[in-house]
């Protein structure tokens, strides 16, 4: 992860990882100037879990509009649709990790920035 091993004593602490989303990015900001993650092993767990939250975005983003059930072409079985499980277990995931670094929970999944930045309706 880029900027970790920057001084970790005073100034605004390390830049975000580029990878991120801009509402992740501004949550790392706003993580790392209240000293919320400043040791090296806590910005690491930070990026993995706004990591996971951005893919937790992306999947919702992708079930929006998409059918809970898909049927095999091969068998013909009707099955929940997968991205259903990957929701579910990326969410569980990103709980974990975010519960790990004592953050609020909420704050981290469903932030106004988030839907703001995803072209989300407000009333979603």
């Amino acid at each position: 992860m880029k900027n970790t091993r920057r001084t970790l004593l005073g100034g605004a602490g390390p830049d975000a990882p580029d990878e991120l989303s801009d509402s992740s990015r501004r949550l790392w900001k706003a993580i790392v100037a209240s000293k919320q993650a400043r040791s090296p092993e806590r910005l690491e767990a930070l990026h993995e879990a706004l990591r996971l939250r951005d893919r937790l975005a992306e999947i919702r983003a992708a079930l929006v509009g998409a059918p809970l059930t898909v049927t095999s072409e091969r068998s013909g079985l009707t099955r929940a649709n997968p991205l259903l499980r990957l929701e579910s277990e990326t969410a569980r995931d990103f709980a974990r990790r975010w519960r790990e670094l004592g953050l609020n929970e909420r704050e981290g999944i469903d932030s106004r920035d988030d839907r703001r930045d995803r072209g989300w309706n407000e009333r979603q």
